[in-house]
C-alpha cells in the first residue's frame, strides 16, 4: 500500500502515476459551489479510473491518495429523500456497497439538510456488518457544503467500500481516543505496515 499527498495543480493535463482503479483518493476542500467544482475538475484530470471521495471542511484543504494492491474498491452514490424516506433509503445504500463481499471497510461522506443527520448515521450503522469498520462524516446541506462523487447539490450518501481478505482494518477503541490519536482507524494490507488513512468521525 503506497500513501501520497497530492499537491493541487490547477494546470494539470494529465494523471497523475498513482492513478488506477485500486487507488482511493480522499479530497477536503473549502465550502462553496466553485470551491467544489474546481476539486472535481482537477481530480478528474488526476485521477481518471481511481475512486475519488470528499467533502467540504473547516479546516485545512487537502488530498491524499492511497494505492493498494490487493484490496477492492467498490463506489456507490445515493439520493437521500426527505424525511423517513431518507433514512429508509440508507439500508439500500449499504447494501449496494456490499454487492461483491463485505466490505472490511466504508467510506462515507454525506450531505444532509435538516435535524435527522443522527437518524442517518444510527441507520448506516446499523446497515452495515457488524465486521465492517465506517468512517467519514455527514455535512449539513447549508452553507455551501459539498460532496465529491455526486451529481447536483441534493442530499446525498456517496461511498467507498474497501474488501480484501489482506485488507486490515484497525478502529480505536473509543471516540475519545480517535480524536487524541488524531484519527478513527489505520489500515494495513497483509503483513505490511499499518497507515493511517484518514480522520473517522464516524
Amino acid at each position: 500500500m503506497e500513501v501520497q499527498a497530492v499537491p493541487r495543480e490547477p494546470g494539470r493535463d494529465a494523471p497523475t502515476p498513482l492513478d488506477g482503479e485500486q487507488t482511493l483518493v480522499l479530497a477536503f476542500g473549502g465550502a462553496g459551489a466553485d470551491e467544489r467544482e474546481e476539486a472535481a475538475r482537477e481530480l478528474g484530470v488526476a485521477f481518471p479510473r481511481a475512486a475519488v471521495v470528499g467533502c467540504s471542511t473547516s479546516g485545512a484543504p487537502s488530498t491524499t491518495a492511497v494505492r493498494f494492491r490487493r484490496v477492492g474498491l467498490r463506489t456507490v452514490s445515493w439520493a437521500l429523500p426527505p424525511g423517513d424516506e431518507g433514512v429508509a433509503a440508507v439500508a439500500a445504500f449499504a447494501r449496494a456497497l456490499a454487492t461483491e463481499e463485505p466490505p472490511a471497510l466504508v467510506v462515507a461522506f454525506g450531505r444532509r439538510a435538516g435535524s435527522d443527520g443522527d437518524a442517518i448515521l444510527a441507520a448506516l450503522r446499523e446497515a452495515l456488518l457488524e465486521q465492517t469498520a465506517l468512517a467519514g462524516g455527514l455535512a449539513d446541506g447549508g452553507g455551501g457544503a459539498w460532496v465529491l462523487g455526486a451529481e447536483g447539490t441534493g442530499d446525498v450518501l456517496v461511498g467507498v467500500a474497501l474488501h480484501g481478505r489482506d485488507l486490515v482494518v484497525q478502529q480505536s477503541a473509543s471516540a475519545a481516543e480517535a480524536t487524541e490519536a488524531g484519527g478513527g482507524f489505520s489500515l494495513a494490507v497483509g503483513r505490511g505496515r499499518r497507515r493511517r488513512a484518514t480522520r473517522g468521525s464516524w
